[in-house]
């Protein structure tokens, strides 16, 4: 049995959910550079949901790997809104 510490990292793959309507070019271009600037070994998911509450999901390249970490997900939130994290 393996004790998890406070240094363990987090790799679960980071899932962003968004409607069709937030994924504008200037705002992508936004959580481009805000991946970017939190490397780190997880991979980035994009659930779009429908209208129906189904989701398409997309898998960013490994360029965009990024730590799981407070800091990130607060800049996340403020692209899109707390809701697009709800797994984090």
């Amino acid at each position: 049995m393996q004790i998890p510490t406070l240094e363990a990292e987090d790799e679960r793959p980071l899932v962003i959910t968004l409607p069709p309507v937030a994924l504008e070019r200037q705002r992508m271009m936004q959580l481009g550079q805000v991946l970017a600037n939190h490397p780190g070994y997880c991979e980035v998911h994009l659930a779009v949901l429908d209208e129906k509450g189904n989701a398409q999901v997309l898998t960013f390249g490994d360029r965009f790997r990024v730590k799981r970490d407070t800091s990130l997900f607060a800049e996340i939130k403020i692209l899109f809104g707390p809701s697009c994290l709800p797994a984090a």
